[in-house]
């Protein structure tokens, strides 16, 4: 996926659950355009059950590459999407408060020596 994509999947001012539908309506799109290419050029059949785990393969992957500090697994994302989902929320929280605290850091060691 290209920068555009990330860029949509993972703005900037969206909220997680915004970020996962998208991602998972991009995933969709993108697969039933590469489906339908291989039924037209190739005549290749590909069934329901193999788009669905398809669509849960990709996203996971496009997941774990954009949040590499959420330790969930594979078969948890298959069995517990929303437990996930909060992983990923309960991850970015932790990020923003510590860039937040290193924030205040800065500021405070830069009083202390001026």
């Amino acid at each position: 996926m290209g920068r555009l994509g990330e860029s949509v999947v993972f703005g900037i001012s969206g909220g997680v659950l915004r970020d996962l539908g998208a991602l998972m309506f991009l995933v969709t799109a993108w697969f039933i355009w590469y489906w339908r290419n291989m039924y037209v050029f190739r005549t290749e059949v590909i069934t329901e059950g193999q788009l669905f785990e398809f669509i849960q393969a990709k996203s996971f992957l496009w997941l774990k590459n954009k949040e590499p500090g959420c330790v969930f697994s594979y078969t948890d994302w298959m069995l517990r999407p929303r437990e996930c989902r909060d992983a990923i929320v309960q991850h970015r929280k932790n990020l923003k408060s510590a860039k937040k605290l290193q924030r205040e850091a800065v500021w405070k060691s830069a009083d202390q020596e001026g």
